[in-house]
């Protein structure tokens, strides 16, 4: 059985990128390694898990995105009808639990005083939109051009389930700065301070779904380059891929189950790390595969 949820639990990636693969419409975009210019269709997956759980009845949703619909899309959404039941509910935990850590990890970090955000490869995160703790940030959104396009077209064009028309206008934190960049050209700090980012006041680091996708040449560079850019007191929250994947997918290039000294070692952040299944139960979620070293959901501040 063990052996099952493993096998079950790995292909997680391969399913969401088949969800979103439907609609190709963000599939080109400008990135130098053909291989990984789809990474960023599978935001749609993603989305369409996230609803699942915002929109479930068999017991309480963990989460609450009222965008989720509209960025998953019909195809996205007819996904859950597709999947068997056991199936479908490890994969949607999987990305509940992740999605609630990471909710609450930012609103506490607000809460300690931190106002300025910034969310590198942001796909189709909605918390600019969704979390009222957010109401004196500002969150720089980073991500390549056509994505960002996409998202605001959708914002733009459809009645959000909370907000109405005009989706992009109504935004819950203080400032949302959208930014189209390539995280692999160099040029992408400098254009990140041009937009209004202020490297002297401590910073939010969101890497969701991110690091991953990177190879370590390019996450080691990536990581130099967010040390430079953090004032003492800065904080993170970041997820990354363990090294005890049965199978991954081809735009999968980065696995540790050290972060915490990676990070040490890049920048002198002082990080821990919990997998899912660590923290599930605080969510009243105990179906998660105990597999060690497969995930990791990493914290990290900076002295």
């Amino acid at each position: 059985m063990a052996e099952q949820q493993e096998r079950e639990v790995v292909k997680i990636d391969q399913l969401v990128h088949e969800v979103a693969s439907v609609d190709g419409h963000l599939a080109k975009v400008g990135h130098h390694d053909p291989e990984r210019s789809a990474v960023s269709i599978t935001a749609r997956g993603v989305a369409a898990m996230r609803h699942a759980e915002s929109t479930r009845t068999d017991r309480p949703p963990i989460i609450n995105d009222p965008f989720a619909g509209l960025f998953a899309g019909l195809d996205g959404l007819q996904w859950p009808e597709s999947v068997p039941k056991e199936r479908r509910d490890i994969f949607i935990d999987m990305m509940a639990v992740r999605t609630r850590f990471i909710d609450e990890t930012l609103i506490e970090y607000v809460g300690d005083g931190l106002k300025q955000i910034v969310i590198p490869g942001a796909g189709l995160d909605a918390r600019a939109f969704r979390l009222k703790e957010f109401s004196e940030a500002t969150i720089f959104e980073l991500d390549f051009e056509e994505v960002i396009k996409y998202k605001d077209e959708l914002l733009n064009s459809a009645a959000s389930p909370t907000h109405g028309k005009g989706g992009s206008k109504a935004i819950l934190c203080k400032k949302r700065v959208a930014l189209g960049v390539n995280l692999g050209d160099p040029s992408w700090p400098e254009q990140l301070k041009q937009s209004g980012f202020d490297p002297t006041v401590p910073t939010i680091w969101l890497l969701e779904g991110l690091t991953g996708y990177l190879t370590q040449e390019e996450l080691y560079t990536f990581l130099k380059y967010i040390r430079s850019l953090s004032a003492s007191g800065s904080r993170m929250v970041a997820t990354f891929l363990g090294t005890n994947k049965v199978e991954s997918l081809s735009m999968h290039k980065f696995f540790t189950n050290n972060a915490p000294d990676l990070l040490k070692e890049l920048g002198g952040w002082e990080a821990t790390q919990r997998q899912p299944f660590e923290v599930a139960p605080r969510y009243d979620r105990h179906g998660l595969p105990k597999i060690e070293g497969s995930y990791w959901y990493v914290t990290a501040h900076l002295p």
